[in-house]
């Protein structure tokens, strides 16, 4: 859900349109936007899309991780996990989709981010929190967006 934000940027960048990706990515994770990222080739006529309004998804987001993670701080065995990722295909598959989807965030940032004409490291290299803080962060208006249109001038009599 973090990166959708990051996605939607990229509809008239990115041939084909990068939102069938997005959206089959909340089922198969990193799994689908890998091989999507790596094939996808830049629009020859890239325009500039309205960016989604981030910050309260930001904000939401952060509040929902930090939950998880006293959760999984005050419940949860380290040892236990390692035994599920041994043992268990599906703990496996999401522990490898979670490594897979810190690796795309990095590139995905760094190119919002050169929209937005801004420096953002270190954030794309702190899994998931990096991502989050960049949603609450980012400017409104990318720096490339395509200028008002300026009024005619009135016809003097």
């Amino acid at each position: 859900m973090a990166m959708f934000p990051l996605l939607w940027s990229e509809v008239n960048q990115l041939k084909p349109n990068p939102l069938i990706a997005a959206i089959s990515s909340f089922f198969v994770g990193g799994f689908l936007l890998a091989p999507y990222l790596a094939f996808a080739r830049q629009s020859p006529y890239p325009t500039p899309v309205k960016p989604l309004p981030t910050r309260i998804l930001g904000v939401v987001l952060l509040l929902v991780t930090i939950g998880l993670f006293i959760a999984a701080a005050n419940t949860g065995n380290v040892a236990e996990y390692w035994s599920y990722v041994e043992n268990n295909q599906f703990v496996r598959t999401m522990t490898v989709d979670f490594f897979l989807l810190a690796f795309i965030q990095i590139t995905l940032m760094n190119r919002d981010a050169k929209r937005y004409k801004m420096s953002l490291w270190p954030l794309p290299y702190i899994p998931l929190f990096g991502l989050i803080f960049w949603l609450m962060i980012r400017h409104q208006k990318p720096f490339n967006e395509a200028p008002p249109k300026r009024e005619r001038a009135e016809m003097k009599h």
